[in-house]
């Protein structure tokens, strides 16, 4: 369920700390951190580009603005089974969280019901996404 570029959608997703009302949201695994620690990203249909950078599917860096992003364009295929966001999406790379896995299986338990596994980021756009978060410049401990 939590492979590394694994693609989820929550059904609805609640947000740490209960400030931010649950809503359906999509979810993309990067990896573990120690035992039971996810770390992922929730990617975003909201646009926070600045405007004078230009969007090509990939990663947009400015580092005169501490801004780091992975843009999908709506439409593309990147998924192994052929999938592709149905609007133009961002990962921020500052919304890059951790999640305690146990308490996910328990809050998450029923595929189908609370969550859809969507498919798996190809190798190549799962390499891309992790490179373009590696070169951001408001990542702590890269």
């Amino acid at each position: 369920m939590f492979s590394p570029g694994t693609i989820l959608y929550f059904t609805p997703f609640y947000f740490k700390g209960d400030k931010t009302p649950a809503k359906n949201k999509y979810f993309i695994s990067l990896g573990q951190k120690d035992n039971n620690l996810l770390l992922a990203t929730l990617p975003s249909s909201q646009d926070y580009v600045p405007t004078y950078a230009s969007k090509n599917h990939g990663c947009i860096n400015i580092d005169d603005a501490s801004f780091n992003c992975y843009y999908f364009e709506a439409a593309k295929i990147i998924t192994t089974n052929g999938w592709a966001f149905p609007k133009p999406t961002y990962s921020y790379a500052n919304w890059i969280d951790e999640y305690d896995q146990t308490s996910f299986e328990d809050k998450y338990a029923f595929e189908g019901i609370d969550y859809e596994q969507i498919g798996r980021l190809t190798e190549t756009e799962f390499l891309n996404l992790i490179k373009c978060f590696i070169t951001a410049p408001n990542i702590k401990n890269k």
